[in-house]
Protein backbone atom coordinates (compact mmCIF):
# COMPACT_ATOMS: atom_id res chain seq x y z
CA UNK A 1 0.00 0.00 0.00
CA UNK A 2 1.37 3.40 -1.01
CA UNK A 3 0.65 6.89 0.22
CA UNK A 4 -1.64 9.27 -1.55
CA UNK A 5 0.34 12.35 -2.42
CA UNK A 6 -2.57 14.73 -3.05
CA UNK A 7 -5.68 15.84 -1.22
CA UNK A 8 -8.39 17.33 -3.43
CA UNK A 9 -10.12 20.53 -2.42
CA UNK A 10 -13.29 21.45 -4.32
CA UNK A 11 -15.05 24.78 -3.80
CA UNK A 12 -18.12 26.48 -5.17
CA UNK A 13 -16.93 29.68 -6.86
CA UNK A 14 -19.94 31.96 -6.43
CA UNK A 15 -18.68 34.52 -8.93
CA UNK A 16 -17.96 32.16 -11.80
CA UNK A 17 -20.74 29.77 -10.75
CA UNK A 18 -18.59 26.71 -11.14
CA UNK A 19 -16.57 24.30 -8.99
CA UNK A 20 -12.75 24.57 -9.13
CA UNK A 21 -10.77 21.51 -8.06
CA UNK A 22 -7.32 21.96 -6.56
CA UNK A 23 -4.66 19.39 -5.72
CA UNK A 24 -2.99 19.99 -2.34
CA UNK A 25 0.39 18.31 -1.99
CA UNK A 26 -0.09 16.31 1.20
CA UNK A 27 3.58 15.31 1.37
CA UNK A 28 4.38 18.84 2.54
CA UNK A 29 2.31 18.21 5.67
CA UNK A 30 4.70 15.47 6.84
CA UNK A 31 8.34 15.31 7.88
CA UNK A 32 10.63 13.11 5.74
CA UNK A 33 10.73 9.42 6.56
CA UNK A 34 12.89 8.80 9.60
CA UNK A 35 12.63 12.40 10.82
CA UNK A 36 10.56 12.89 13.95
CA UNK A 37 8.32 15.93 14.56
CA UNK A 38 9.70 18.20 17.29
CA UNK A 39 8.40 17.86 20.82
CA UNK A 40 6.99 21.39 20.65
CA UNK A 41 4.38 21.71 17.86
CA UNK A 42 5.44 23.90 14.96
CA UNK A 43 3.57 27.17 14.38
CA UNK A 44 0.85 27.34 11.77
CA UNK A 45 2.28 28.05 8.30
CA UNK A 46 0.47 30.22 5.76
CA UNK A 47 0.45 28.69 2.30
CA UNK A 48 -0.94 29.65 -1.09
CA UNK A 49 -3.55 27.54 -2.83
CA UNK A 50 -2.37 26.04 -6.11
CA UNK A 51 -4.24 27.03 -9.26
CA UNK A 52 -7.30 25.01 -10.14
CA UNK A 53 -6.42 21.76 -11.90
CA UNK A 54 -9.89 21.70 -13.44
CA UNK A 55 -13.25 23.41 -13.14
CA UNK A 56 -16.69 21.77 -13.23
CA UNK A 57 -19.66 23.69 -14.63
CA UNK A 58 -23.08 22.25 -13.72
CA UNK A 59 -26.23 22.88 -15.74
CA UNK A 60 -28.12 25.91 -14.43
CA UNK A 61 -31.88 26.21 -14.88
CA UNK A 62 -34.73 28.31 -13.54
CA UNK A 63 -35.33 25.80 -10.74
CA UNK A 64 -31.78 24.63 -9.91
CA UNK A 65 -28.73 26.67 -9.01
CA UNK A 66 -26.21 24.19 -10.38
CA UNK A 67 -25.57 21.88 -7.43
CA UNK A 68 -22.93 19.14 -7.68
CA UNK A 69 -21.64 16.31 -5.51
CA UNK A 70 -17.97 15.23 -5.49
CA UNK A 71 -16.74 11.80 -4.40
CA UNK A 72 -13.41 9.97 -4.43
CA UNK A 73 -13.03 6.68 -6.28
CA UNK A 74 -10.23 4.51 -4.91
CA UNK A 75 -7.21 6.41 -3.68
CA UNK A 76 -6.97 4.86 -0.23
CA UNK A 77 -3.29 4.22 -0.67
CA UNK A 78 -3.88 1.37 -3.11
CA UNK A 79 -2.24 0.42 -6.39
CA UNK A 80 -4.34 2.69 -8.58
CA UNK A 81 -4.54 6.47 -8.81
CA UNK A 82 -7.41 8.20 -7.07
CA UNK A 83 -10.07 9.71 -9.31
CA UNK A 84 -12.90 12.15 -8.66
CA UNK A 85 -16.54 11.42 -9.45
CA UNK A 86 -18.70 14.50 -10.01
CA UNK A 87 -22.50 14.16 -10.12
CA UNK A 88 -24.85 17.05 -10.94
CA UNK A 89 -28.42 17.68 -9.76
CA UNK A 90 -29.84 15.67 -12.67
CA UNK A 91 -27.97 12.50 -11.69
CA UNK A 92 -25.46 12.67 -14.54
CA UNK A 93 -21.87 11.73 -13.64
CA UNK A 94 -18.35 12.20 -14.95
CA UNK A 95 -15.05 10.70 -13.82
CA UNK A 96 -12.01 12.97 -13.61
CA UNK A 97 -8.46 11.64 -13.46
CA UNK A 98 -6.37 14.50 -11.97
CA UNK A 99 -3.05 12.83 -12.84
CA UNK A 100 -3.89 12.49 -16.54
CA UNK A 101 -6.23 15.51 -16.63
CA UNK A 102 -8.80 13.44 -18.48
CA UNK A 103 -12.57 13.23 -18.13
CA UNK A 104 -14.86 10.36 -19.10
CA UNK A 105 -18.59 10.00 -18.82
CA UNK A 106 -20.22 7.60 -16.35
CA UNK A 107 -23.72 6.10 -16.30
CA UNK A 108 -26.47 8.21 -14.75
CA UNK A 109 -27.58 7.53 -11.21
CA UNK A 110 -31.16 6.36 -10.65
CA UNK A 111 -31.88 9.72 -8.99
CA UNK A 112 -29.84 12.78 -7.99
CA UNK A 113 -27.96 12.50 -4.71
CA UNK A 114 -27.64 15.34 -2.21
CA UNK A 115 -25.10 15.42 0.64
CA UNK A 116 -24.43 11.77 -0.15
CA UNK A 117 -22.35 9.22 1.74
CA UNK A 118 -19.77 7.89 -0.72
CA UNK A 119 -18.31 4.50 0.18
CA UNK A 120 -15.57 3.08 -2.05
CA UNK A 121 -15.20 -0.70 -2.19
CA UNK A 122 -11.80 -1.77 -3.47
CA UNK A 123 -10.22 0.48 -6.07
CA UNK A 124 -12.96 0.55 -8.70
CA UNK A 125 -16.44 0.44 -7.12
CA UNK A 126 -18.36 3.23 -5.44
CA UNK A 127 -21.58 3.01 -3.37
CA UNK A 128 -23.58 6.23 -3.00
CA UNK A 129 -26.32 6.71 -0.39
CA UNK A 130 -28.39 9.77 0.41
CA UNK A 131 -27.84 10.94 3.98
CA UNK A 132 -30.74 13.43 4.13
CA UNK A 133 -34.11 12.29 2.83
CA UNK A 134 -35.71 15.70 3.39
CA UNK A 135 -33.44 16.96 0.59
CA UNK A 136 -34.34 14.08 -1.74
CA UNK A 137 -37.90 12.79 -1.22
CA UNK A 138 -37.32 9.90 -3.66
CA UNK A 139 -36.49 7.40 -0.95
CA UNK A 140 -36.81 4.37 -3.26
CA UNK A 141 -33.94 5.74 -5.37
CA UNK A 142 -31.68 6.81 -2.52
CA UNK A 143 -28.98 4.14 -2.94
CA UNK A 144 -26.87 3.48 -6.06
CA UNK A 145 -23.62 1.76 -6.97
CA UNK A 146 -21.10 2.38 -9.74
CA UNK A 147 -19.52 -1.02 -10.40
CA UNK A 148 -16.58 -1.51 -12.73
CA UNK A 149 -17.14 -4.15 -15.41
CA UNK A 150 -13.73 -5.62 -16.16
CA UNK A 151 -14.86 -7.30 -19.39
CA UNK A 152 -16.31 -4.07 -20.80
CA UNK A 153 -13.67 -1.82 -19.26
CA UNK A 154 -16.38 0.55 -18.07
CA UNK A 155 -18.68 1.24 -15.13
CA UNK A 156 -22.30 0.13 -14.74
CA UNK A 157 -24.84 1.90 -12.55
CA UNK A 158 -27.15 -0.09 -10.29
CA UNK A 159 -30.09 1.03 -8.18
CA UNK A 160 -29.93 -0.77 -4.85
CA UNK A 161 -32.69 -1.42 -2.29
CA UNK A 162 -33.25 1.46 0.15
CA UNK A 163 -32.33 0.97 3.80
CA UNK A 164 -35.13 -0.25 6.09
CA UNK A 165 -35.20 3.05 7.98
CA UNK A 166 -36.07 5.02 4.80
CA UNK A 167 -39.77 5.26 5.71
CA UNK A 168 -39.31 5.99 9.41
CA UNK A 169 -41.59 8.96 10.07
CA UNK A 170 -41.13 11.29 13.03
CA UNK A 171 -44.49 12.89 14.01
CA UNK A 172 -42.75 15.42 16.27
CA UNK A 173 -40.92 16.93 13.30
CA UNK A 174 -43.60 16.17 10.69
CA UNK A 175 -41.06 14.63 8.36
CA UNK A 176 -39.12 11.45 7.67
CA UNK A 177 -36.38 11.39 10.27
CA UNK A 178 -33.90 9.22 8.39
CA UNK A 179 -30.67 11.21 8.48
CA UNK A 180 -27.57 9.11 8.97
CA UNK A 181 -24.60 10.58 10.80
CA UNK A 182 -21.90 7.93 10.43
CA UNK A 183 -20.95 5.28 7.90
CA UNK A 184 -18.14 2.86 7.14
CA UNK A 185 -17.17 -0.32 5.31
CA UNK A 186 -16.63 -3.53 7.29
CA UNK A 187 -14.97 -6.51 5.59
CA UNK A 188 -11.95 -7.40 3.55
CA UNK A 189 -13.16 -7.65 -0.02
CA UNK A 190 -15.64 -6.67 -2.69
CA UNK A 191 -18.05 -9.58 -2.15
CA UNK A 192 -17.44 -10.08 1.56
CA UNK A 193 -17.82 -6.48 2.67
CA UNK A 194 -20.72 -4.74 4.36
CA UNK A 195 -21.67 -1.08 4.49
CA UNK A 196 -22.69 0.15 7.91
CA UNK A 197 -24.71 3.34 8.41
CA UNK A 198 -26.07 4.69 11.65
CA UNK A 199 -27.46 7.45 13.80
CA UNK A 200 -28.63 7.63 17.40
CA UNK A 201 -32.34 6.81 17.40
CA UNK A 202 -32.11 4.85 14.14
CA UNK A 203 -29.46 2.37 15.25
CA UNK A 204 -26.91 0.79 12.93
CA UNK A 205 -27.93 -0.92 9.68
CA UNK A 206 -25.75 -3.16 7.53
CA UNK A 207 -25.88 -3.68 3.77
CA UNK A 208 -24.21 -6.88 2.57
CA UNK A 209 -22.39 -6.31 -0.73
CA UNK A 210 -22.62 -9.96 -1.78
CA UNK A 211 -26.34 -10.52 -1.11
CA UNK A 212 -27.53 -6.91 -1.64
CA UNK A 213 -29.67 -7.17 1.51
CA UNK A 214 -30.08 -4.91 4.52
CA UNK A 215 -30.12 -6.08 8.14
CA UNK A 216 -30.16 -4.19 11.42
CA UNK A 217 -26.94 -4.64 13.38
CA UNK A 218 -28.37 -3.14 16.56
CA UNK A 219 -29.92 -0.12 18.27
CA UNK A 220 -26.50 1.36 18.99
CA UNK A 221 -24.78 3.96 16.83
CA UNK A 222 -21.28 4.16 15.38
CA UNK A 223 -19.08 6.73 17.15
CA UNK A 224 -18.13 8.66 14.01
CA UNK A 225 -19.23 11.97 12.54
CA UNK A 226 -19.10 11.12 8.87
CA UNK A 227 -16.98 8.25 7.52
CA UNK A 228 -14.85 5.85 9.49
CA UNK A 229 -11.83 4.33 7.69
CA UNK A 230 -10.36 0.92 8.41
CA UNK A 231 -6.59 0.89 9.05
CA UNK A 232 -5.31 -2.68 8.49
CA UNK A 233 -2.02 -2.07 10.31
CA UNK A 234 -3.83 -1.33 13.57
CA UNK A 235 -7.03 -3.34 12.88
CA UNK A 236 -9.10 -0.32 13.90
CA UNK A 237 -11.57 2.08 12.32
CA UNK A 238 -10.61 5.75 12.61
CA UNK A 239 -12.72 8.85 12.04
CA UNK A 240 -13.97 12.12 13.51
CA UNK A 241 -15.79 11.65 16.80
CA UNK A 242 -19.54 12.27 16.90
CA UNK A 243 -19.53 12.83 20.65
CA UNK A 244 -16.65 15.27 21.02
CA UNK A 245 -15.81 18.77 19.87
CA UNK A 246 -15.35 19.42 16.18
CA UNK A 247 -12.12 17.96 14.77
CA UNK A 248 -11.52 15.29 17.44
CA UNK A 249 -10.23 11.98 16.01
CA UNK A 250 -11.16 8.63 17.55
CA UNK A 251 -10.54 4.91 16.92
CA UNK A 252 -12.75 1.89 17.56
CA UNK A 253 -12.68 -1.86 16.97
CA UNK A 254 -15.53 -3.20 14.79
CA UNK A 255 -14.11 -6.65 14.12
CA UNK A 256 -16.66 -8.34 16.39
CA UNK A 257 -19.52 -6.82 14.35
CA UNK A 258 -21.45 -5.84 17.45
CA UNK A 259 -21.83 -2.76 19.62
CA UNK A 260 -18.29 -1.34 19.80
CA UNK A 261 -16.53 -0.46 23.01
CA UNK A 262 -16.00 3.13 24.07
CA UNK A 263 -13.94 4.76 21.30
CA UNK A 264 -10.35 5.69 22.00
CA UNK A 265 -9.61 9.39 21.51
CA UNK A 266 -6.51 9.73 19.35
CA UNK A 267 -6.29 13.46 18.71
CA UNK A 268 -7.58 16.75 20.10
CA UNK A 269 -6.20 19.88 18.53
CA UNK A 270 -5.01 22.82 20.60
CA UNK A 271 -7.68 25.45 21.32
CA UNK A 272 -8.15 27.93 18.47
CA UNK A 273 -8.30 31.71 18.95
CA UNK A 274 -11.70 32.88 20.25
CA UNK A 275 -12.52 34.81 17.06
CA UNK A 276 -12.09 31.66 14.91
CA UNK A 277 -15.53 30.24 14.21
CA UNK A 278 -15.48 26.59 13.20
CA UNK A 279 -17.57 25.56 10.23
CA UNK A 280 -16.80 21.95 9.30
CA UNK A 281 -14.09 19.31 9.37
CA UNK A 282 -12.92 16.48 7.12
CA UNK A 283 -10.55 13.60 7.89
CA UNK A 284 -8.90 12.22 4.74
CA UNK A 285 -7.07 8.90 4.81
CA UNK A 286 -3.78 9.07 2.86
CA UNK A 287 -2.79 5.43 3.15
CA UNK A 288 -1.07 3.38 5.86
CA UNK A 289 -1.53 5.30 9.13
CA UNK A 290 -1.47 8.83 7.71
CA UNK A 291 -4.33 11.30 7.61
CA UNK A 292 -4.99 14.88 6.63
CA UNK A 293 -7.31 16.77 8.96
CA UNK A 294 -8.98 19.71 7.18
CA UNK A 295 -10.81 22.26 9.33
CA UNK A 296 -12.69 25.25 7.92
CA UNK A 297 -12.94 28.52 9.86
CA UNK A 298 -14.12 32.06 9.43
CA UNK A 299 -13.48 35.32 11.28
CA UNK A 300 -16.21 37.93 11.49
CA UNK A 301 -14.67 41.35 10.96
CA UNK A 302 -16.04 44.52 12.60
CA UNK A 303 -17.84 47.20 10.67
CA UNK A 304 -19.68 44.89 8.30
CA UNK A 305 -16.56 43.86 6.39
CA UNK A 306 -16.59 40.47 4.63
CA UNK A 307 -15.70 37.43 6.71
CA UNK A 308 -12.18 36.07 6.50
CA UNK A 309 -12.49 32.42 5.47
CA UNK A 310 -9.71 29.84 5.51
CA UNK A 311 -8.97 26.13 5.84
CA UNK A 312 -6.26 24.53 7.98
CA UNK A 313 -4.72 21.27 6.74
CA UNK A 314 -2.85 19.19 9.35
CA UNK A 315 -0.78 16.06 8.74
CA UNK A 316 -1.46 13.36 11.35
CA UNK A 317 0.02 9.88 11.75
CA UNK A 318 -1.12 7.00 13.97
CA UNK A 319 1.66 5.32 15.93
CA UNK A 320 2.10 2.78 18.71
CA UNK A 321 4.45 3.09 21.66
CA UNK A 322 5.28 1.22 24.85
CA UNK A 323 5.89 -2.00 22.98
CA UNK A 324 2.82 -1.57 20.84
CA UNK A 325 0.43 -1.29 23.78
CA UNK A 326 -0.40 2.41 23.45
CA UNK A 327 -1.98 3.97 20.38
CA UNK A 328 -1.67 7.69 19.72
CA UNK A 329 -1.57 10.24 16.92
CA UNK A 330 1.45 12.37 16.02
CA UNK A 331 1.04 15.83 14.53
CA UNK A 332 3.43 16.79 11.74
CA UNK A 333 2.80 20.16 10.03
CA UNK A 334 -0.20 22.49 9.62
CA UNK A 335 -0.83 24.79 6.65
CA UNK A 336 -3.45 27.52 6.40
CA UNK A 337 -5.01 28.43 3.05
CA UNK A 338 -7.14 31.53 2.52
CA UNK A 339 -10.46 31.01 0.73
CA UNK A 340 -12.44 33.55 -1.29
CA UNK A 341 -15.68 33.52 -3.28
CA UNK A 342 -16.81 30.12 -2.05
CA UNK A 343 -19.79 28.75 -0.20
CA UNK A 344 -19.56 24.98 -0.38
CA UNK A 345 -16.46 22.81 -0.18
CA UNK A 346 -15.43 19.16 -0.31
CA UNK A 347 -12.15 17.65 0.79
CA UNK A 348 -11.43 14.28 -0.83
Amino acid sequence: MSFRRFVYLVMNDTKRRDFPLRRIDASRLFFPKGERPPAVPLPLEDARLPPAASRFSPPITDTHNGYMEFMLLGGGGGRKRSKVVAADHTGRCVLYDPALRTIRTLPELSAPKFMAAALPIGEDDLYILDKHFHLNPSRDDCFDALIFNEEEGDWDSYALPPPPYADTYDPDYQRFRAHIISYTVVGDGRGGSSIWVSKKGLGTHSFNIGTAKWTKAGDWALPFWGPGRYIPKHKLWIGLSADEDDGVVCAVDLTEKKQPAVPHILWKDLPTPPDWKGKSSFLVHLGHSRFCLARFFWIVQPGGLPCIKFVVFTGLEVERSNGGEELHMVKHRSHRYSLVNNLIHWVL
